[in-house]
């Protein structure tokens, strides 16, 4: 399969990007008078005039610079995704209705922003105006970045402000001028918890550049999978676990990173390789714990572990090249058992930190000497070292390092008054429209304080929940990461816009829309596995962004699809699990990226969805199995404070009591459901909860406790009557997962014709 651009040149191997749409929505106006540009984040300056430039297959794409041809080539594609024109790229000079990029060093923004560049040979943190780009729409469009990343920058502010109505493309007339408020606009993939495919990382690639989200941390070991492939240590990887029924993550090959590394700088994006010393260390380990196995973490005091680590952050480097970053770790990590062997007290007779004059006197002083020569190895490869909030700080090593803040508003209030460079990491932002660069949890930075940006942290995601909730989300955080001081105004009308533009961006980079109809959608199974679960039969349609000039073509076996793959004809109705792979090719090659969506099919039918909830109630501090045997007035009398409980998500018919405070509770459902005619039938029950059950007054069914479900369901065999029957049942609490479900059933275990439910 090809993927056109994927490295700045044709018919380049690729696989096919991951993503679950939510659609492609219209464009609404804003901005200035009736212009519609859609722009996110918000620029620094923009004026926009009357009329617009009209796009017509006439147009050409300019690059003034044979630098910027790779990005034209892209900008062209990505151009066809929205309007179905097909721009040519030249050279030479414009004409009117021309989109032109240029670089010009000499621009500059009008403002200093904190960023790292290499000063006197080495990378380091600065004040510069750099980075500002300008477009101006005019009779031509005119792109001018200070360098390459910032005409990518430029290119998707036009990406944004395309218009198209009844079926023709324009320009709105407008002179802008933006650069980032600080360097460090980034988000996260978390690439060793779960498998995500190189094409989930392009994707991802793309959504960045069509947000000027600058960076993207590869977190590429962890204590659950080591992903990085490393020839020097092949057999780092080899004992990967796994996580939330995911997909164990393998490891990269140095063909699929060198690939990823050219796909991000030839789309302005820029990859920052994490190595997760000396915690979260497992995986590494595992696979050859001569080296990285220590007391609760990598084993600190020994020379062999940093002659490995020097090795492995070489090769890394190597070929992320277009970092000046490098990560590495440093958080949650166990050190207190570290420095107790006599070779661990030898290590550390050897060595001291400098400026003192005693050797390492504890696992504190070991730590700090491990981020030193840490931060000295990053030196050694051209990178300025990042590590996690966690590390072990001492101020006077502070000027070779920077500090992501993620969690505790009193650790970013001693970084800063120690004087670290930071970037905000916040797990949780608070109201977003409060929300800035300068917002670590509880404390608030000071403008003067190196803060050198901000990132969406990513943890243990599937995927499918990845580009499921992950990347679409970007933008949000993204608008006052690049302008911490950008109005928000209304949040309604914000969400709005950053739902066009969300939509806006799905349809450049994964263009193929997914429409299912019939069955019953139940929800996302949970937010770190991302699959939607139906039931039923569903009919899926494919929907391209424009109807000629290109075929969709789809797998279901979970390959990649290719241009001999089958072309897309007319809706697929499916009744089982399936995953649905679809991109556009036309005869060029692929043209975005792929979509791929997994449905996992749940039989639900007979499943009572709703019921009426009455408790919790207790004795005496009793276990549930005894409670199970003490009546309560819902069983008794009828009586009792009963709330509605309606069932939704991916698992509708399990009601969950362990939303209720407290141990040792029971509880009561009760529901009526209907029988065309007096018949034979089944009551299915399941959980690991003391249940019993009640069919109109009578008992019908007792449980002590024994777990069951799917594979070992509660059936009894009841007689129904026709019209409406009573079921109540009672749960009483054992353990701390507290939930159950019912079932009716005709007698041969099929859906019951006919049946109504209700809660009553």
């Amino acid at each position: 399969m090809t993927r056109r651009h994927g490295i700045g040149a044709v018919g380049k191997p690729w696989a096919a990007v991951v993503v679950l749409l939510a659609g492609l929505a219209g464009w609404g106006q804003n901005i200035a008078m009736g212009a519609v540009a859609d722009l996110l984040p918000t620029p620094k300056s923009i004026t926009v005039a009357e009329g617009q430039m009209p796009l017509t297959a006439e147009n050409r794409i300019v690059a003034t610079d044979a630098s910027l041809e790779p990005l034209a080539a892209i900008f062209s594609d990505e151009v066809r995704l929205i309007t179905n024109l097909k721009l040519a790229v030249v050279k030479g000079e414009a004409r009117p209705g021309d989109i032109v990029l240029k670089i010009d060093p000499a621009i500059r923004a009008d403002a200093d922003i904190v960023a790292v560049q290499k000063k006197d040979g080495k990378q380091q943190v600065v004040r510069t105006r750099d980075f500002a780009h300008t477009v101006v729409v005019a009779d031509t469009a005119v792109v001018t970045g200070w360098d390459y990343r910032a005409v990518c920058e430029g290119t998707a502010t036009l990406l944004q402000a395309l218009t198209v109505q009844e079926g023709k493309a324009a320009l709105p007339k407008m002179t802008v001028k933006d650069w980032p408020y600080a360097d460090y606009t980034g988000t996260m993939i978390d690439a060793a918890r779960q498998w995500i495919p190189p094409d989930c990382v392009k994707f991802t690639i793309e959504a960045c550049r069509f947000w000027k989200v600058r960076y993207i941390q590869m977190h590429f070991s962890d204590d659950h999978a080591y992903t990085f492939g490393s020839k020097i240590f092949p057999e780092l990887g080899n004992r990967n676990k796994r996580i939330s029924e995911g997909i164990i993550a393998r490891c990269y090959t140095q063909e699929e990173m060198r690939d990823l590394e050219a796909y991000a700088v030839a789309r302005g994006v820029t990859i920052v390789p994490e190595l997760e010393t000396p915690g979260h260390s497992g995986a590494m380990a595992r696979s050859r714990p001569d080296i990285f196995k220590g007391p609760g973490c990598m084993p600190m005091a020994s020379e062999k572990l940093y002659d490995a680590l020097d090795k492995l952050v070489g090769e890394m480097c190597g070929i992320f090249q277009a970092s000046p970053y490098f990560h590495i770790g440093c958080d949650e990590a166990a050190t207190n058992f570290v420095g107790r062997t006599p070779a661990e007290k030898e290590y550390m007779k050897n060595h001291t930190l400098p400026g003192d004059t005693h050797p390492l006197q504890d696992a504190w002083q070991i730590y700090v000497m491990h981020v030193v020569r840490m931060k000295e190895m990053c030196r050694k490869y051209g990178k300025i070292a990042i590590a996690w909030e966690g590390l072990a700080t001492d101020k006077r090593f502070k000027d070779d390092l920077i500090v992501m803040t993620w969690y505790s508003s009193q650790f970013a209030r001693e970084m800063e008054s120690q004087g670290y460079n930071v970037i905000t990491v916040p797990w949780f932002t608070g109201p977003i429209n409060t929300w800035n660069i300068f917002y670590a949890n509880d404390h608030i930075y000071q403008r003067t304080t190196n803060v050198l940006g901000a990132q969406r942290p990513m943890w243990q995601m599937s995927e499918y929940s990845m580009l499921l909730y992950y990347v679409p989300g970007l933008c949000e955080r993204q608008e006052r990461t690049w302008g911490p001081d950008n109005a928000w105004g209304e949040v309604p009308q914000y969400r709005a816009k950053l739902a066009r533009t969300t939509d806006r961006m799905f349809q450049v980079a994964a263009p193929v829309k997914v429409v299912t109809e019939g069955g019953k959608l139940l929800g996302v199974s949970d937010g770190l596995k991302g699959w939607n679960s139906f039931s039923g039969t569903l009919s899926v349609k494919l929907v391209a962004p424009f109807p000629t000039g290109g075929t969709i073509r789809y797998t279901l076996d979970g390959t990649d699809p290719t241009p001999q793959s089958p072309a897309y004809t007319g809706p697929l109705t499916m009744a089982k699990t399936f995953v649905l792979n679809a991109a556009v090719f036309d005869g060029a090659g692929m043209l975005g990226s792929c979509n791929r969506v997994k449905y996992v099919w749940q039989d639900i039918g007979g499943y009572i969805t709703e019921y009426q909830v009455a408790g919790p109630y207790d004795k005496d501090n009793q276990p549930g199995a005894q409670l199970i045997n003490i009546p309560f007035e819902p069983e008794t009398t009828g009586k009792g404070e009963w709330k509605l409980w309606k069932g939704q998500g991916a698992t509708p018919g399990v009601c969950p009591f362990e939303g209720i405070a407290g141990n040792n509770r029971c509880g009561y459902l009760r529901a009526q459901f209907s029988s065309p005619k007096a018949q034979p039938g089944q009551l299915v029950f399941s959980g690991k909860e003391h249940m019993k059950a009640w069919l109109n007054g009578q008992p019908v069914y007792a449980n002590s406790g024994e777990k069951t479900g799917p594979e070992k369901p509660g059936m009894v065999r009841v007689m129904l009557q026709a019209g409406w029957n009573q079921l109540l049942v009672k749960v009483a609490q054992n353990g701390k997962t507290w939930r159950a479900s019912a079932r009716v059933l005709a007698a041969d275990g099929t859906e019951l014709d006919g049946v109504q439910f209700k809660a009553e």
